[in-house]
């Protein structure tokens, strides 16, 4: 659906940068502790047994230094958001030189941003609690234009860039922004119903609107998808839906407007993109999915197409569409194993990678596409000794009435006697644990406790029917599935029956 890009698929064999690792933590400690470092070095080589390393509950619990980072469209600067004592800051980093530096907005006070888009190589967008600024690479007040930041839109007729914005954190009042003059245009709606989600198009316009029925969601709500050709044409009902019924949710708009991509699993058991004619007003063919997990689409184009999907299993994979691109993403994942890598950027340019594991709250890289070299940015936990931390296994096991259910299983570093055992139970029931880094776990894994995750029935991401399986299973079948997990352990001889905590 995407443009095709002129790059060869070329597997490359991208280097990682292990070496300047002892520097970045030499640099990153106290003064007195740089004297004690190397004597520390020497003395890990010493023929001595020691207890394995556990994770500091201080440790567990500081916030990450680093939430979430973007590269800028040309390459040259990456833009994070980073803790600064209790409060988040905007920071701003040159890929030249990795050095970074606080960005403070001149002229507005920002609080606490929250996460920054970039609107072109020299403007960032960035969302505060005070609502969205717009800033200058030298932190130079540009615009306000409104309460949260939505995307970029077609130019206008006289090549100026413009945006698009909410107004007073309501779905239904969208500004669109000329960023060079400042006018504003509020997007139109006039509808009946509370507007719940909407798919613009290239200009900004509102083409299809999901509305219910009531005030709240309750189990008299109805959904309804309406459509309209153009800005001035009246609205069409595609289709309304009762609140329990299996439904379509209308995604983006085709470039040539004659279709939807929709999300649904309406005759299937899984989540799927599909086709939506706008012409016959009927799903046509699916675009992307998998039998037994759910698909996700990461991060949409601007055009609303996507490259890319993920799907939502015990540990989520990548799947893309262009070739260039999945070779690119097989040769970061063989630099990178045991890892979920998200990229971002140009192949003929610099990529940033976010590199996650279960063991790692995460990291970020910079690839040079070209070279095939790769260059630490940051860690979110720098803290954190990776090495230490216990890798979480995937399972299954047999619930009394043959569901198969699946969990995570994290055993402890030491060996010999069987360990005492903690059932980390998920929220929801409609919820489920996913595969990544749990201070939580850790906690318990490195001072010698088993821990299981179980995924009981009515756990969300695989598929309908063992959702449903989980309704009116409060406490029975969901509970037992619970139970069995603990036999199992026990039959596994993961855990002592007579210490174990639910």
């Amino acid at each position: 659906m995407a443009a095709s890009i002129l790059w060869r698929p070329i597997f490359l064999p991208v280097r990682h940068p292990s070496a300047p690792m002892t520097a970045f933590l030499l640099l990153s400690l106290p003064r007195y502790a740089r004297v004690l470092f190397p004597l520390l070095l020497s003395l890990g080589a010493a023929p001595c047994r020691a207890e394995p390393p556990i994770l500091g509950i201080k440790e567990a619990l500081r916030l990450p230094a680093y939430l979430s980072m973007t590269l800028s469209p040309d390459g040259k600067h990456i833009a994070a958001i980073a803790r600064k004592g209790e409060a988040s800051k905007l920071v701003l980093i040159d890929t030249a030189t990795m050095a970074p530096r606080f960005l403070e907005s001149k002229g507005s006070p920002m609080t606490n941003p929250s996460d920054v888009d970039w609107v072109d190589d020299t403007r960032l967008a960035v969302d505060a609690d005070n609502g969205v600024e717009l800033i200058g690479l030298s932190g130079k007040y540009l615009t306000f234009p409104g309460s949260r930041f939505i995307g970029k839109i077609t130019p206008d007729a006289a090549g100026n860039t413009r945006i698009l914005a909410n107004r007073y954190r309501t779905p239904a009042y969208i500004a669109r922004i000329t960023l060079k003059t400042g006018e504003s245009e509020v997007v139109n709606f006039h509808m009946p119903g509370k507007p719940v989600w909407w798919v613009l198009d290239d200009n900004g316009d509102a083409r299809v609107v999901s509305t219910i029925s009531t005030a709240i969601w309750s189990d008299d709500t109805s959904i309804t998808h309406w459509y309209r050709a153009a800005q001035d044409k009246p609205w069409e009902k595609l289709a309304t839906f009762g609140y329990s019924e299996e439904q379509w949710w209308p995604q983006s708009l085709s470039r040539d407007q004659k279709s939807l991509v929709v999300r649904s699993r309406q005759d299937r058991d899984t989540f799927a993109y599909f086709r939506y004619s706008l012409e016959t007003r009927t799903i046509t063919d699916m675009l992307a999915g998998h039998p037994t997990q759910d698909i996700q689409v990461p991060d949409a184009e601007e055009d609303g197409s996507f490259r890319v999907v993920a799907t939502a299993g015990m540990k989520p994979s990548l799947e893309w569409f262009d070739p260039a691109w999945a070779a690119m993403q097989q040769s970061v994942d063989a630099a990178l194993p045991d890892r979920l890598n998200f990229i971002e950027g140009k192949l003929t340019g610099k990529l940033l990678i976010h590199s996650i594991s279960d063991t790692d709250p995460g990291q970020w890289l910079l690839l040079d596409g070209p070279s095939a070299t790769m260059r630490k940015v940051a860690s979110a936990k720098p803290e954190i000794d990776v090495a230490a931390m216990r890798p979480v296994q995937i399972v299954r096991y047999a619930a009394r009435d043959g569901l198969s259910i699946p969990a995570y299983l994290t055993l402890p570093a030491k060996t010999g006697a069987i360990k005492p055992a903690v059932i980390l139970i998920h929220g929801g029931p409609a919820a489920r644990d996913g595969w990544t880094y749990n201070p939580e776990v850790q906690l318990l894994a490195t001072r010698g406790y088993t821990v299981l995750q179980p995924q009981f029935r009515g756990s969300s991401g695989f598929g309908k029917a063992f959702m449903q399986a989980g309704y009116g299973q409060w406490g029975l079948a969901m509970q037992d599935d619970i139970s069995d997990g603990v036999r199992w352990l026990v039959e596994q001889g993961h855990a002592d029956p007579r210490r174990i905590c639910i």
